[in-house]
């Protein structure tokens, strides 16, 4: 990191994130909003400001992980604080974040782009992004299309247990129940066990319809990104 970057990096660690009162707000919506704990979400804005750099820094276009992207999310409601204590400010440049085509080849991309990322964290700080912040690629886009924006009001929202782990209790109790000739018992657990199986024989493969990404430059233009189905 040279001396420019150095300077670069310590501004975006200082940036006031959020909205003229300050940064409390902004990490108090975090909180509410992705039910994280406050060290948590303390931990997801460090992440985001490095991500920034990243982008700024960056050869080639970067792509954040879904908590580094809930983070970015928020901050561009507060378009005051994004676009001109941040960007103009700040980073003396734009940084984009629009939609993207879908599709595999844009799938396999922005695995890619993530990939990279991974590999610039660890280029630049001089140690692994931490893993529960930034899962590895296959973990960061495994479910990506299933998120989805739920009001904790009108649904009840719980961590759904592993599928196999399920799957496989049901068996092991299916088989206490032949043994103990349970014919009630049977039925309710073998239907359980068919419709699990049809579930796995019939759920298709997920299909990835966008990813975040950004580039940004220190020309006048400023740079460009994006994100679609972002989860």
């Amino acid at each position: 990191m040279d001396d420019i970057q150095k300077l670069l990096y310590d501004k975006i660690m200082e940036f006031d994130i959020g909205p003229e009162e300050g940064g409390r707000f902004f990490i108090e919506r975090l909180y509410r909003e992705n039910l994280w704990d406050w060290e948590y979400c303390s931990r997801c804005i460090l992440e985001y400001r490095k991500f920034v750099y990243l982008a700024m820094i960056s050869e080639q276009e970067v792509t954040p992980s879904d908590e580094v992207d809930q983070v970015w999310h928020l901050h561009l409601l507060y378009t005051k604080s994004y676009w001109s204590e941040l960007c103009q400010n700040t980073l003396s440049t734009s940084l984009h974040h629009m939609p993207t085509n879908g599709g595999n080849i844009e799938s396999m991309r922005f695995e890619e782009q993530y990939q990279y990322t991974l590999d610039k964290y660890l280029e630049t700080f001089g140690e692994y992004p931490p893993a529960d912040i930034w899962p590895n690629t296959d973990k960061r886009f495994k479910n990506a299309d299933k998120f989805v924006r739920v009001n904790s009001k009108r649904y009840n929202v719980k961590k759904r247990p592993y599928k196999n782990i399920v799957f496989i209790l049901s068996i092991i109790i299916f088989v206490i129940s032949l043994v103990q000739d349970s014919m009630a018992f049977m039925l309710f657990m073998g239907s359980y066990i068919v419709i699990r199986m049809i579930e796995w024989l019939f759920d298709a493969p997920d299909r990835i319809y966008g990813r975040c990404r950004v580039s940004a430059s220190y020309e006048a233009s400023g740079g460009s990104g994006g994100c679609g189905g972002c989860g």
